[in-house]
This record gives structure tokens, sequence and C-alpha cells, in this order.
């Protein structure tokens, strides 16, 4: 078992996360008993990052091996959002990535030493649909 992990807005369910074999394994539990909700597999190659928003709603995965690997994962309904990142993001080799306080951004660091900087517009402040970048 991984010692990535999270705990739901409701306060009561954990989740851990377990990379196997380059595929992400969700685990969730609401009492002492660990259910597998959902193998991820969107990457196909390892994955190198993970990363919790403020509230365990959504975590980021990304594989620095293959550029444009990224997705984010909606925890609540173990479901990557399908919308962003799009095949014209340009990503690049993504080496980390990070939320602000009330997740209404996520920066993403690549290997040319870059960080892009997206503003999530249905988290935070904002509200409305979409992720857009700066």
């Amino acid at each position: 078992m991984s010692d990535k992990g999270g705990v739901s807005s409701d306060g009561r369910t954990k989740v851990a996360i377990e990379v196997l074999a380059g595929c992400l394994l969700v685990e969730a539990v609401s009492t002492a008993i660990w259910q597998l909700g959902r193998t991820l597999g969107q990457l196909t190659t390892p994955v190198s990052t993970l990363r919790f928003n403020h509230d365990a709603q959504i975590l980021a995965m990304a594989s620095k091996d293959k550029k444009d690997s990224m997705r984010l994962v909606h925890l609540p309904s173990l479901t990557a959002f399908g919308n962003w990142p799009t095949s014209s993001t340009p990503l690049g080799h993504v080496t980390t990535v990070d939320f602000s306080a009330r997740s209404e951004y996520v920066a993403i660091g690549n290997t040319r030493g870059r960080v892009l900087l997206y503003h999530l517009k249905d988290y935070g402040a904002g509200g409305a649909n979409g992720f857009s970048s700066f």
C-alpha cells in the first residue's frame, strides 16, 4: 500500500493510492475494510507524480516519461476528467504538480524548467465550467 492518501470532504472516507504495473489503483475505506474502488489506466507509462487538492476531491497524476502525460481524477466518482488536458495542452514532460490553497489554480512543472499555471474554473472562487491557462 502506498503512503499517498487523503480524506474525502465528508471526513469519514479515506482513500489510498497504489501504483502497480503502471496503473493507479484507488482504494476507499469508510469502515475498517479496504475495497478496490477503480483501476485508472489513463497513463500508459509509470506514474511519477501524485498530488491531492486541498479537500482530496481531485487527484493529479502524471508521468514524466511521456510528453503531455497528466490526468486529473475526480475522486468521489473515481473518474478522470475527460475535457482536460486536451491533446493541444502544452504540458511537456511533467515533473511536479500542485494546487493553490482552494484549488482555484493548478501549477504544473516540466523538464524544460517551466511552470504552467491553469485556472480551474469549477473550483475556488470561479464556479464556471472548464480550465483556462495564463
